[in-house]
């Protein structure tokens, strides 16, 4: 089921970026209901390196088997935004690998790594087939 609202639909999100667990891991999270507030407390995982995406593409799995991949969001300034990548583009392949052999979590995965500069995206819009380069780019 894909989100129709809030800030995970790509429907009117004004995010630079979502605090996942890749940051959240390293704090002791309380949620202070009453005086409405979350609280981290560090904890000894908290100076581990991560990588953020390097893309500013927001993708969504769709379909049966989710492993078709719709941009739903492109951050300003980003390199896809560069590149000319759309929201609403499907996302083919990608360095000339059907992106039907990822996971949606693979993809977020490849767009953090640490060692690659650049990705070759096969997109389609709407009857068009485009090529594009995104060039890795540190966000955070």
């Amino acid at each position: 089921m894909q989100d129709t609202a809030g800030g995970l639909s790509g429907q009117g999100a004004d995010n630079d970026i979502l605090i996942g667990a890749d940051l959240l891991r390293r704090f002791r999270v309380t949620f202070d209901y009453p005086h409405q507030r979350m609280i981290l407390e560090a904890s000894d995982e908290i100076s581990k390196p991560f990588e953020a995406d390097k893309t500013g593409l927001q993708i969504h799995a769709q379909g049966t088997d989710l492993r078709s991949f719709k941009v739903v969001g492109v951050m300003a300034g980003s390199s896809s935004e560069t590149a000319g990548i759309k929201v609403n583009d499907i996302i083919e392949t990608v360095d000339g690998l059907p992106a039907s052999r990822f996971t949606l979590q693979q993809l977020r995965e490849m767009f953090r790594s640490a060692t690659a500069s650049k990705w070759t995206l096969g997109v389609r819009r709407g009857e068009e087939q485009l090529k594009l380069t995104v060039i890795a780019k540190s966000i955070i």
